[in-house]
Formats: structure tokens, sequence, C-alpha cells
């Protein structure tokens, strides 16, 4: 897994490990990375998973490269850390999504 900070353009802290496998193991590995990066701020972010990702109900219909069918990562996100304003897939462009709702402060 790839994560970076990015103020105005420019690349502060990059940061790459294993990723996990299976949605539980990925939200923990997700939620883990936005604490480092975030601390006590309400940092926004972005996410982009390979597979075939559902961008309007933030629903991952199937990644083999994560483990993952039939997952609403977003749900199970949200109940940790604010909602990504960009949640996209590396999979193609006519399933890239759109910006989501700015989190609530």
């Amino acid at each position: 897994m790839k994560s970076a900070v990015v103020v105005d353009g420019e690349v502060q802290e990059l940061s790459r490990e294993p990723v996990a496998q299976g949605a539980d193991e990925l939200v923990a590995q997700l939620v883990r990375l936005y604490a480092r990066f975030a601390g006590n701020t309400l940092l926004p972010w972005g996410l982009c998973l390979p597979g075939l990702v559902d961008s309007d109900r933030g629903f991952v219909g199937y990644s083999a490269n994560l483990g993952l069918r039939n997952v609403g990562v977003l749900e199970l996100l949200e109940a940790e850390v604010p909602r990504p304003r960009v949640w996209r897939t590396t999979s193609s462009p006519q399933r890239s999504a759109k910006p989501a709702a700015a989190p609530s402060p």
C-alpha cells in the first residue's frame, strides 16, 4: 500500500507497506494510516482501490488484489474515520468515482 501526505501539491511524507488482505484487515490498515498522518486533525483524504468499485455506493464488488467481494468499504471506514473526499478505482476510468461529500467538523 502506498500512502502520502500532500500539501499544496507537494508530497510531504510517503509510506509504503504490504497491503492487508480482507475487509477487516484493510479497514484496520487504512484507519491506522489515517490516524498516523492526521493525528488529532480532521484531515481530508482520498482512497483509490483496485477492482470493480461502485463509487456511488462506496462498494467493492470484487477485488482479487485485496481479497474483497461484495464489501461496503466506505460504510466500514466511516465508522472509524471521516469519509474520503475522493474515492476511485485503479481498474477503469469508466468506474472512477466522483468526489465524496466533505467531512463534517
